[in-house]
């Protein structure tokens, strides 16, 4: 290939011989002897390369990260062969990822065993599995003039998290629980901090659980029994559905359901629960409940990859899915904006299987109704009523939080708390 020196060094002799014929004075033909002559011995001295004798190695930081943070990157080119070579040299990193610190493009002579180190650091303000690399490396003649491109090493995946809360607590009371200690309470005597009565003082039991104002009253000793708090299995279902007629809020909105999923997701996984998740979106798909850490990790990787749209209906995809992954009388949680009314159906669906349901949904329209804007302000009143339609039949059936993005979900959970508990009773 040629560079852009080649084309004005040919252009330029064309002018050389246009003059020349233009006025007639053809010892103006001299002048482009040296530029033919240099472009000639471009054809001789063709810029060429092993690519193993090229070593790339690439230190990260890490490959895992969450929205907003940085990553530093270094990448280490050393040159095991016996020639000199002059080298363009650029990484490949994803249009929107932004360069804090140093440079992706530079221009360096390497020597016989000689080792270059490119550094910079990068911020990725979206979330979503992105490749960094390969490193393009553009091999260059001593004159600039011809230059070939190579591809040199392999691209690395790096994992941009959801951003998630750390919350205090979600009161959840499914009908069905496990058999290991959590929680949940399960509505059975066991070890646990609420109270679920008394029975006969039997030999060996703890002095602290006598209850002495039954036994003033009964004249008989009686202890106390407590609910014994359980693990349960937890379905988190992320519903994309009806974002697009959000338009510049469409993203907003979607980003609200991603962190909320994903910060439930580690406030029942923490506590011992297994979870699962359901996304409906453009990229359709499911985990079963499991619990750890590893699943965690799993659902972040779901999640990263979550966008608008779906073709198939929600109620379609969980009659299909429900049975296959979850117990009936489990907890569903369902995260949606609550823009379309085929959600009815879906509640429906999992209350006549006997599921345990909740509804959050997240509402843009506040934000949209704070714009100077007056067609935003139109539209996002146009949604509300909208959604207040839709949440009145909701409430019937089951408990729903309204969330409005603008506010932490820790918070909007701790003040919806004690309408969680009185319908779960």
């Amino acid at each position: 290939m040629y560079s852009v020196r080649a084309a004005l060094f040919v252009l330029l002799c064309i002018g050389i011989f246009l003059l020349a014929i233009l006025t007639g004075y053809y010892p103006l033909l001299v002048l482009s002897l040296p530029l033919i002559l240099l472009i000639s011995f471009s054809f001789i001295i063709s810029p060429s390369i092993e690519l193993d004798n090229l070593e790339v190695k690439r230190k990260i930081d890490t490959t895992r990260l969450i929205v907003g943070e940085e990553i530093k990157v270094e990448v280490l080119l050393k040159n095991n062969s016996e020639k000199t070579y002059f080298l363009e040299i650029s990484d490949n990193i994803p249009p929107f990822v932004q360069v804090k610190n140093g440079t992706l493009r530079t221009f360096v002579m390497l020597n016989p065993g000689e080792e270059f180190k490119l550094g910079y650091t990068l911020r990725f303000p979206t979330r979503g599995h992105f490749d960094l690399g390969p490193l393009e490396v553009v091999l260059f003649d001593y004159l600039k003039i011809r230059f070939n491109k190579y591809s040199v090493g392999k691209p690395v995946t790096i994992s941009v998290f959801p951003t998630f809360e750390d919350l205090k607590d979600f009161d959840i009371r499914p009908k069905r629980t496990g058999v290991w200690p959590g929680t949940i309470t399960s509505k059975r005597s066991g070890q646990g901090t609420e109270f679920y009565g008394i029975r006969e003082y039997i030999p060996g039991d703890e002095i602290r659980r006598i209850n002495w104002k039954a036994y003033a009253r009964l004249q008989r000793l009686v202890t106390n029994e407590f609910e014994s708090e359980r693990v349960t299995d937890v379905l988190i279902i992320v519903d994309t559905s009806g974002g697009e007629m959000l338009g510049a809020y469409a993203s907003k909105m979607l980003e609200a359901e991603v962190n909320a999923a994903a910060s439930l997701s580690w406030l029942f996984l923490k506590h011992g629960n297994r979870v699962g998740l359901i996304v409906h979106g453009r990229h359709r798909g499911w985990i079963k409940p499991y619990f750890g850490k590893k699943q965690f990790l799993r659902i972040l990787h779901f999640l990263a990859d979550v966008s608008l749209g779906g073709i198939i209906s929600l109620d379609y995809l969980l009659k299909n899915l429900l049975p296959m992954i979850l117990k009936p009388e489990t907890q569903i949680i369902l995260i949606t904006p609550l823009l379309d009314r085929n959600i009815l159906s879906v509640i429906h669906y999992a209350l006549l299987n006997n599921y345990k349901i909740l509804v959050l949904t997240p509402s843009i329209y506040y934000s949209m109704m704070d714009s100077q804007d007056k067609k935003e302000f139109l539209m996002g009143r146009i949604l509300r009523l909208m959604k207040e339609n839709i949440m009145l039949k909701v409430g019937k059936l089951c408990p729903i939080i309204e969330w409005n993005v603008n506010m932490s979900l820790n918070d909007v959970l701790k003040y919806s708390k004690r309408d969680i508990r009185l319908y779960s009773r």
